[in-house]
């Protein structure tokens, strides 16, 4: 699945450049959200993470339209493409954040693409967890608990952003093989 790929990717990318991400103040600690992990593109093997992250963004957008199938709502279909959009966008070289240099087009439209992904991200959990409420309370807590997550770490970030982006992932892996086996 594209969360699984973009996992793995980031941990192998982080792990091989990790003095890359330290000369950008990257810390897994102290600065966990330091550049990371939009940093990694700019590393010695920057190209295999922009392409993870098109091709990731691409396989939300066909996320998005399987969950339209499933879950009767085109609101988080949306959302979830948006976030989709907003991933592969973030190919959209970034500057880093430690520099004195003017921003650069590519690095606005990086910036732009994270609130998509956020915004999309946002809006596709909640209303996938108002619609799950209405038979699968389960998946409507885990949807909400996501959702909050979410918001706290693209808003606070800190060690939160981890906590984050692993829900985000574990949720779409959790909804992923739900689409597969049953109806909502």
């Amino acid at each position: 699945s594209g969360a699984a790929l973009l996992s793995d990717v980031i941990a192998v990318l982080t792990l091989a450049q990790g003095d890359h991400m330290a000369s950008l103040g990257w810390h897994p600690l102290n600065a966990p959200t330091m550049d990371w992990p939009s940093g990694l593109a700019l590393g010695p093997y920057g190209v295999i993470m922009t392409a993870t992250f098109i091709i990731s963004g691409v396989l939300l957008v066909l996320f998005a339209r399987g969950l339209g199938a499933w879950l009767p709502s085109p609101v988080a279909q949306l959302g979830f493409s948006l976030a989709g959009v907003g991933m592969a966008a973030l190919a959209f070289e970034t500057d880093p954040t430690l520099t004195t240099k003017i921003a650069t087009w590519h690095g606005r439209l990086h910036d732009i693409a994270y609130m998509a992904l956020g915004a999309g991200l946002a809006l596709g959990l909640a209303t996938s967890a108002i619609v799950l409420a209405r038979s699968q309370t389960a998946l409507a807590v885990l949807s909400t608990l996501t959702l909050v997550l979410a918001v706290l770490g693209f808003t606070v970030k800190g060690l939160l952003f981890y906590g984050m982006y692993a829900m985000v992932l574990a949720w779409i892996l959790i909804i992923g093989l739900r689409m597969r086996t049953s109806q909502p």
